[in-house]
């Protein structure tokens, strides 16, 4: 089976979904390591460089809470904002 990379794609003008892990610690309000998030940013940035519209999703671990509070999952989603300059929603 091969493999189809981004590297070789034409990106320009397409819009890109990218699923990424992003959860991260949160404590008190701040996240405490944005190792994923940064490890995700080479591949948003290489998409946004070729002019591609990207979409990034991810999901919150709730395996040890019922809830999580909408205030705790945006803390994440304002950090990786922070980090790319770009608006996230």
């Amino acid at each position: 089976m091969s493999i189809i990379k981004m590297t070789n794609m034409a990106l320009f003008g397409k819009r890109v979904l990218i699923r990424s892990d992003l959860n991260v610690p949160v404590k008190d309000g701040k996240v405490t390591s944005d190792a994923r998030i940064t490890a995700s940013m080479a591949t948003i940035e290489f998409a946004l460089k070729a002019g591609a519209r990207v979409m990034v999703t991810s999901h919150l671990d709730a395996r040890k809470k019922a809830f999580i509070p909408r205030k705790t999952r945006s803390t994440g989603c304002q950090h990786h904002r922070h980090k790319l300059g770009k608006r996230c929603a």
